[in-house]
């Protein structure tokens, strides 16, 4: 017999199965509202593929630009382009983990 892992809706459609993947949530910060850079250590980045979800406050509908990247276990982030004035912050929040 084979073994398997599957969760179902109430109406019994399959919502997830053993070759689906989990996000691991590790962690946010808030983005500055200034052109700024910095960098995020956690060395669980290396347990699986790390990802980052950017949740913009488009409030005042104004640009904005962030860059993100990984290095073994560091996140490099920048904001390198914004319209909006200091006291609008915060602009965003940047959630990472792994996959």
């Amino acid at each position: 017999m084979t073994a398997g892992f599957d969760v179902f809706s109430p109406t019994g459609k399959t919502v997830f199965t053993i070759n689906d993947s989990l996000n691991q949530y590790l962690g946010r910060m808030v983005l500055p509202s200034i052109a700024q850079s910095g960098s995020i250590t956690n060395d669980l980045f290396l347990t699986g593929t790390p990802y980052v979800h950017i949740k913009a406050n488009y409030e005042y509908r104004l640009v904005w630009q962030v860059n993100t990247s990984f290095s073994g276990n560091v996140l490099n982030w920048s904001v390198v382009k914004t319209d909006i004035p200091s006291f609008w912050a915060p602009r965003g929040i940047l959630y990472y983990g792994v996959r």
